[in-house]
């Protein structure tokens, strides 16, 4: 969820990982659910919600994550939550706020829940994108499942199933009941409430793509697109297993929409993309969004950061990743590659010196330009300084792998120190001086040295009432080694 999707609106990654979703996603696990979701052709913007919980404890809950910016969270589209045990008596819940409910009295053995869900994001200003939420299209309504569920924290499985309007749709990246239509297995508390659904009479398509399956849904609306994006994709996926070692998950699901905006948005084992333009007129825009989203699948979402003190990490660092994996897969030409750079460096050049990387994290809208400019070149900083420590056997890549294995299994996730210690044990020797200058202090990453060492330079022109405007090229004197080095890395000739 980098750089301006559009000159209006920011891609933003996902929240995974910040101090209260690490908390709350790693308890004890046990207890199931069912849950079955109605849709209405003459309604579309409600869903009626029928669930039989299993509870060990008191509290329900929706997503921890997501909706800051609202008044109550995602319970703020929640309405006529009734609540009842096996025997249809009521049972009594006190709304505690920000999607969080408390059973009072005997909790039950077996809890009936009903309600109702607003589909009105869109209606509203939404800071982040209403793509990370929630939308409707002519022909099918996208879902972020933040929105839509209640669960005990502890939930250990889930089933959930659709009753659809004929000719509607549901596609997925949960696992499919076979023989049962619109019935899916969903495993545990997170894969429930913070994945994706598109809903409808869209177009789908499925591709193996390595060892994985990927659910490509779109709207009607790109239907004459949707082999430009399967093509994209394709060569990102393979790019970004390649630099992580493996892959998160065995099914994915990407939904791709029409909107007024270019941007993306990721959720366990989904990502969400709109387009501004139709894909054919814009591919390198597009394609750089969709591989930074496709990052998070490992960073932001696979692996988490417990804090906000490596928000630079999950998105500069995953903005750095995007633009190698998006030039290695062939879809950034050399010009658009430079211009990437310019874009990082105008960004930070504009914010570094304000505060840390660490301490930025603390407001991530207000100091954006900070956190995926400066955490940008920190990852290159990270990435050349492995290769001057290793002679070049090792780099940022085998840095990503040792972090994806050793959080992939979810049982906690990674601070600065973490950082520190796996970059020190990567390059072989100590790069604590780099991050107490350029991560925890305040000392600004000297860019212009590191270009350098790939044979490029920065051009900064103050334009007087328009800011700055930063381009960067190549140097006319360059060795073989600084050109051998940008093509290792960039793909830049």
């Amino acid at each position: 969820m980098g750089t301006l999707a559009t000159p209006r609106r920011p891609i933003l990654g996902p929240w995974l990982g910040l101090c209260l979703a690490a908390a709350l996603l790693s308890p004890a696990r046990g207890g199931d659910a069912t849950y079955r979701l109605a849709f209405s052709q003459a309604r579309r913007r409600v869903v009626h919600v029928d669930a039989e919980l299993h509870p060990s404890g008191r509290e329900i809950l929706m997503s921890p994550v997501g909706a800051q910016h609202r008044s109550g969270r995602w319970s703020r589209y929640v309405e006529g939550l009734v609540a009842r045990d096996a025997r249809g008596r009521p049972v009594r819940l006190r709304d505690e706020g920000n999607g969080r409910w408390r059973i009072l009295g005997r909790v039950p053995d077996e809890l009936h829940l009903a309600w109702r869900v607003r589909l009105d994001h869109d209606l509203e200003p939404w800071p982040m994108g209403w793509d990370s939420a929630t939308y409707q299209q002519r022909d099918c309504t996208y879902l972020a499942t933040d929105t839509l569920f209640l669960a005990p924290l502890d939930l250990d499985r889930a089933r959930v199933s659709f009753e659809l309007p004929r000719g509607w749709k549901v596609s997925s990246a949960w696992r499919e009941v076979v023989g049962e239509p619109w019935e899916f297995e969903v495993a545990g508390f997170e894969a429930l409430t913070h994945s994706s659904l598109l809903v409808g009479e869209h177009l789908e398509v499925r591709l193996e793509l390595g060892d994985a399956e990927w659910v490509v849904a779109v709207g009607q609306g790109l239907a004459d697109e949707l082999g430009l994006i399967a093509e994209a994709l394709d060569g990102l996926v393979l790019e970004a297993t390649m630099l992580f070692g493996d892959l998160p998950a065995e099914r994915f699901l990407l939904v791709a929409n029409r909107a007024e905006y270019t941007g993306g948005a990721a959720h366990t084992n989904a990502l969400s993309m709109v387009f501004g333009e139709r894909p054919a007129r814009d591919r390198a825009l597009w394609s750089y969004v969709l591989a930074h989203e496709l990052i998070h699948l490992w960073n932001g979402v696979a692996i988490r950061r417990v804090n906000h003190r490596s928000e630079w990490f999950a998105e500069g660092v995953t903005d750095y990743l995007a633009v190698l994996i998006h030039a290695r897969a062939g879809l950034a030409a050399d010009e658009q590659v430079l211009e990437r750079l310019a874009t990082s460096y105008r960004m930070y050049r504009g914010s570094m010196g304000e505060r840390s990387l660490t301490d930025a994290g603390r407001d991530k809208l207000a100091h954006f330009d900070l956190i995926y400019g400066g955490g940008f070149w920190m990852g290159l900083l990270l990435d050349l300084e492995l290769r001057a420590a290793t002679r070049g056997r090792r780099s940022i890549e085998d840095l990503m792998r040792s972090l994806f294995e050793e959080y992939r299994d979810g049982s906690g996730g990674y601070d600065v120190g973490d950082l520190q210690r796996l970059a020190n044990r990567t390059a072989g020797r100590s790069l604590t001086r780099f991050f107490q200058r350029h991560v925890q202090g305040e000392m600004a990453i000297p860019v212009e040295a590191y270009l350098a060492r790939l044979g490029l330079e920065a051009q900064v022109r103050r334009r007087r009432g328009r800011g700055e405007q930063v381009t960067v090229r190549r140097r006319e004197q360059v060795s073989e080694g600084q050109v051998a080095l940008r093509r290792r890395i960039l793909g830049l000739r």
